[in-house]
């Protein structure tokens, strides 16, 4: 996963690729790292993306700290646990990770729960909440 995002907007899913090298594609010209997307989404009052993007930093960081998770990128085969000589501290690596992994889920459901509740207030106030659009 990368830790970048070309600044194009909520709307484009991330990639797994940094950047995109082509011929005839002009690299953007400015960079986010997800902290820094998380936060002007957050500014737009993009509730969901901004929480789906910080799911994205946690996933990155504990996959980097301990044995990553079946199925996970390429560069998350690398671990900080890798580097460390010492099982036990390499398990506690792991098990920072895994609590990592564990926020990043409660952050999903609680995400799922503040996209519900935004519905149910916009429904009450009289507007139709379907936009369409998944954030993440």
């Amino acid at each position: 996963m990368s830790l970048l995002h070309d600044g194009s907007g909520p709307d484009q899913p991330y990639d797994d690729e940094a950047l995109y090298v082509a011929d005839s594609v002009a690299l953007p010209s400015q960079f986010q790292t997800v902290g820094e997307l998380a936060m002007s989404a957050l500014r737009m009052g993009d509730v969901a993306f901004s929480l789906a993007a910080l799911v994205k930093l946690l996933t990155w960081i504990a996959d980097l700290l301990g044995d990553p998770l079946q199925g996970a990128a390429p560069l998350a085969r690398e671990s900080v646990g890798e580097w460390v000589g010492n099982d036990d501290l390499r398990r506690q690596l792991d098990v920072e990770a895994s609590r990592l992994r564990y926020s990043s889920v409660r952050i999903i459901k609680l995400r799922e729960l503040i996209a519900a509740e935004e519905i149910s207030r916009f429904r009450r106030l009289g507007g139709v909440a379907d936009s369409g659009r998944d954030p993440g």
